[in-house]
């Protein structure tokens, strides 16, 4: 069985730090960690709950589109992961930073 990922779906998490650049060359306000974090979890809340509600819709034998319901439970599942690992390695980098000796 093979799964496509669209990578358009995994750009929805990524950073790009020219656009916080630009952001501050042309003076809009730029976008801090906090709120791009805020942002993601928001967007994965809504694809999990997506994907939870055509699950539920799928068990309760309404008609719903089979292929489209393992679709949005696979994205789900791929954002959560991809957000777990961010969170990961943002822990890892602070616990090595509570390392360092000053």
């Amino acid at each position: 069985m093979k799964i496509d990922i669209d990578p358009a779906h995994l750009q929805e998490f990524s950073f790009d730090p020219r656009e916080t650049v630009k952001n501050e060359v042309s003076g809009e306000e730029k976008k801090d960690f906090s709120t791009l974090l805020s942002q993601g979890l928001e967007k994965l809340n809504a694809s999990l709950n997506r994907a939870d509600e055509m699950a539920a819709g799928l068990a309760s034998g309404r008609e719903v589109d089979v292929p489209e319901t393992m679709i949005a439970i696979t994205k789900a599942d791929i954002s959560f992961k991809l957000f777990l690992q961010i969170r990961n390695k943002a822990l890892s980098a602070y616990e090595e930073i509570m390392r360092l000796q000053v």
